[in-house]
């Protein structure tokens, strides 16, 4: 298996030398053990995963394994953690965004649709991208592929990415492809685990060979605005995860794109 290094913080490009931990685990995939070695990085504490496990090991898991797409972690009916999650998720949309003009909207790693099946309700036109397999809702155009594999016909006025974001091989080859499909003055809808506070699990849990990436709020907002994302909206209702809505404006992208 092959592991591939990273030298430079993937946010702020910074050279890091600084270790910060090395955890073994069994992955229960492939009965690969893997090792998980984080570093911190000394400019904008942003923690990343290197060396990493190589792109092609991550596709492979994400189309073949049923614990990658969060199925198993949660039950599907209206009193269940996963289907209050959704609903704080649209509540929060619907303070930022106008959502009942009918709009174009993508879920990146939309595992069950949940959030998208609560969306369907107000008639916007939806899309998916969700590696393994799922049940396909009629209302929703699916892609069974991994996003950076797609060759997308539309741009889309919203882009929701929840708990996916963290598994991204390479973010920035993965925000440079959001770029291309959103619309000028569209949303990017992200939630992502928040590094300074790991909540009700375990240390094994919160970092599994999964995760590349760990945020917080200052360093997910320095990575976003170098894509030109502005106006940051974040919910603090949310003491776990970060839940975050930025505004896209092209004259913004850093020159160094």
């Amino acid at each position: 298996m092959k592991y591939i290094n990273l030298r430079f913080c993937p946010v702020c490009n910074f050279n890091n030398k600084l270790k910060l931990s090395k955890m073994s685990k069994q992955t229960g995939y492939l009965n690969k053990k893997i090792d998980v070695t984080l570093n911190i990085c000394r400019s904008c504490s942003f923690v990343f995963q290197s060396p990493r496990v190589s792109q092609k090991y991550l596709d492979k898991y994400y189309k073949n394994s049923k614990n990658s797409s969060g199925q198993t972690f949660f039950f599907k009916d209206d009193k269940s953690y996963k289907y209050g999650l959704n609903k704080k998720r649209v509540e929060f949309l619907n303070k930022i965004i106008k959502t009942k003009k009918k709009k174009k909207i993508l879920e990146i790693g939309a595992s069950t649709t949940d959030f998208l099946n609560l969306l369907s309700k107000n008639k916007h036109v939806l899309y998916a991208v969700e590696p393994s397999k799922q049940k396909i809702n009629k209302k929703i155009k699916f892609f069974n592929q991994t996003f950076e594999k797609i060759n997308f016909k539309n741009k889309f006025d919203v882009i929701a990415c929840f708990h996916t974001l963290e598994h991204i091989f390479d973010i920035n080859v993965f925000l440079s492809k959001i770029l291309k499909i959103i619309k000028d003055s569209g949303y990017l809808f992200l939630e992502v685990p928040n590094s300074l506070k790991m909540g009700f699990m375990t240390i094994e849990d919160y970092y599994p060979f999964e995760h590349m990436s760990y945020f917080n709020y200052e360093n997910l907002k320095i990575f976003l605005s170098k894509y030109g994302f502005k106006k940051f909206k974040i919910d603090k209702k949310d003491k776990v995860n970060l839940r975050v809505i930025a505004r896209f404006e092209k004259r913004n992208v850093n020159n160094y794109f």
